[in-house]
């Protein structure tokens, strides 16, 4: 009786334990960087992910025991994200060089997800080479609820993400007109301030309010035909650009930094009507310590830096993947610039009303309005920012 009671007892401890499901790192469906490690595992020597697609049959709270180990560079360890469907739920530090477990709670819908371990820091210091190696993830689930299912059909996983896709653009599609749209009316009258019907009115929008960037930093390319391609293609698609100035080689000669080339940096993007943003005045990373320097500089060097980037004379501070290597444009660039200069750039024309009112709803930037009443065209330009209804009156006559 006591060895059958025995035996009774450890199946009830048993079944009252959640099932769990482990994911071999090296087995994993995704894998977006890396390599298998000679030891077991997966190393993932550059900024990446390793995932999985699974299935939850009820919605509750998750744990997921990553394990995991790391190589250290310049003193930092790993760092180390749990993805769900693509978005962090929490970063770690693997700061260890032995496998250890990391713990994680997500709080998971039932249906498909993707379970995922990103790599963020990835460096190479000198001879020290940062990199992140896991082992398994494992994915626990709620105290009596059913273990999460691997997800083996491809086919099935990828109509899950284009169902996805689709809700993201529809709702995007939303937020666009709601916040870089407005609503706008031009009032025509005549001298005598009457309203007048019949003209026709058109309206082209010459640049946009929203902000289209990215860096710029390919701005000295040393061949003039390649450098005099790569401003153009920057110039035609943007009205935005990140101007790089990392302490590492910008200031390679201590007290000497390279302003000269920022300045014509600066110049060109105000000729081209190109708002900057400078980055970075400070950053932990590799790239944010000069050469010059064994780790960071004290405060006073520090605190000189940013007065001297801030300074009147250099506060020049208002507010790569898409072109081939001799700069002719890919794909994704002229899909880009349909976006931008056609899809959404409002162009619309029409007749006033009886009342002398021609109404439209645009997207807020510049436009060029032209009122032609009897072979006299009127032209003026107008401002469409956020808020409600807004009016630009032309009076003919004056």
């Amino acid at each position: 009786m006591k060895i059958v009671f025995l035996w009774l007892l450890a199946c009830v401890t048993t079944l009252a334990e959640p099932s769990a499901l482990v994911i071999e790192a090296e087995k994993a469906a995704i894998k977006t960087e890396g390599g298998p490690n000679a030891g077991g595992g997966w190393n993932l020597w550059s900024n990446g992910r390793v995932g999985q697609a699974i299935r939850c049959v009820a919605a509750g709270k998750f744990q997921v025991v990553v394990r995991a180990w790391g190589s250290v560079a310049g003193g930092v360890w790993p760092e180390m994200a749990l993805l769900v469907d693509g978005l962090s739920v929490k970063t770690v530090s693997v700061s260890g060089g032995t496998r250890a477990d990391y713990r994680f709670e997500a709080d998971l819908k039932a249906g498909i997800h993707e379970i995922g371990v990103a790599f963020l820091n990835d460096a190479l210091i000198g001879k020290e080479d940062r990199n992140l190696y896991l082992e398994r993830f494992t994915i626990l689930p709620p105290e009596g609820a059913a273990s999460p299912t691997l997800i083996d059909d491809a086919g099935e996983w990828q109509a899950e993400m284009g169902k996805r896709e689709e809700e993201i653009v529809a709702a995007t599609r939303q937020a666009i007109e709601r916040n870089r749209k407005s609503d706008a009316v031009v009032r025509v009258v005549d001298a005598a301030g009457k309203p007048v019907a019949g003209a026709r009115i058109s309206l082209t929008q010459t640049g946009h309010e929203f902000l289209f960037g990215c860096n710029i930093y390919g701005f000295a390319i040393s061949a003039q035909a390649l450098n005099a391609a790569y401003k153009e293609r920057f110039a035609e698609m943007f009205n935005y650009a990140t101007v790089g100035f990392y302490w590492r080689w910008y200031e390679e000669q201590r007290g000497k930094p390279n302003y000269e080339y920022t300045d014509k940096v600066v110049a060109w993007c105000v000729e081209h009507g190109v708002r900057m943003k400078g980055h970075p005045l400070l950053w932990g990373d590799e790239a944010g310590i000069p050469k010059w320097s064994n780790g960071q500089p004290p405060p006073a060097d520090r605190q000189q830096r940013v007065k001297e980037i801030l300074s009147d004379k250099h506060s020049w501070l208002p507010g790569g993947g898409m072109l081939r290597a001799d700069m002719s444009p890919k794909p994704v660039y002229e899909e880009l610039k349909k976006l931008i200069h056609q899809e959404w750039m409002t162009r619309t024309a029409g007749a006033s009303n009886a009342g002398g009112q021609f109404s439209f709803r645009g997207f807020r930037g510049h436009y060029q309005v032209s009122v032609d009443v009897n072979g006299a065209t009127v032209r003026k330009p107008f401002e469409l920012g956020k808020g409600d209804r807004q009016e630009l009156l032309i009076s003919l006559g004056q």
